[in-house]
């Protein structure tokens, strides 16, 4: 038995998610997001869910797991895998990479991909990106792809176009997409801002499958600054020495 009473924002974003096969779930820090894509995903009857997130948050993923749904606990994948039974699997995304093939094979019938801090696959031509997003990777092939991140383009616009490109909002290239999003300086190669010109075009672009809330708006009796926790798996250390 879970405790956990979901605040009616979070109610709120897990229909969002629920409702669509393509969602970025983009809520500012401290809003909850975790949660959201975890109910979603019991709603739509998922029995195969693959989470990709960074190492340090496997952990807490599991611990959510525990906290907001009634299924059986989810499985870290660790160096040997085994994705055969239905069920929930957190990876990862360095040890997804390592796994490719097996999460591939497996990804042609993942029922929800969860990519939790997405922005980690932001780079086009990065290991971890074509994991999530490439056509053949578990992301593209699976029946259900919810991308988790409060900062979807920390840089530029152009972060952006692996996620676009797989869920379908855009066919031109990434040069192409730079190019028209993006100010580029073709003596160094870099991409360094977005053309103001084109932000309303791209917000448009991006309106259908997004939702992004701040803190004050869902929640402003909830103070500034707080402490969150974050748990990490036990390493059999002393805590009295």
């Amino acid at each position: 038995i879970h405790f956990m009473i979901p605040r009616p924002y979070q109610l709120v974003g897990r229909d969002f998610l629920l409702a669509r096969r393509h969602a970025l779930l983009a809520d500012q820090m401290r809003v909850g997001k975790s949660p959201q894509a975890i109910m979603a995903a019991d709603a739509v009857g998922a029995e195969r869910v693959l989470v990709l997130c960074p190492a340090i948050a496997s952990y807490q993923w599991c611990e959510h797991w525990n906290d907001w749904s009634d299924r059986s606990p989810a499985t870290i994948i660790g160096r040997n895998i085994d994705v055969s039974a239905h069920g929930v699997y957190i990876a990862s995304y360095n040890r997804a990479v390592q796994h490719r093939d097996a999460l591939r094979d497996a990804g042609w019938c993942w029922d929800v991909v969860i990519a939790d801090e997405a922005h980690f696959a932001k780079n086009p031509e990065a290991q971890r990106t074509s994991l999530v997003y490439g056509k053949q990777g578990v992301g593209w092939n699976a029946n259900r792809i919810w991308a988790l991140t409060g900062t979807p383009a920390p840089n530029h616009a152009g972060e952006m176009w692996p996620m676009l490109r797989a869920y379908g909002a855009v066919r031109c290239t990434y040069d192409e997409f730079i190019r028209y999003y993006c100010h580029y300086n073709w003596q160094t190669g870099t991409v360094f801002g977005n053309k103001r010109e084109h932000l309303d075009e791209l917000r448009a672009l991006i309106a259908p499958f997004t939702l992004r809330r701040t803190l004050r708006q869902v929640a402003p009796d909830m103070p500034a600054i707080s402490y969150n926790f974050l748990n990490v798996e036990p390493r059999g250390i002393d805590l009295r020495t």
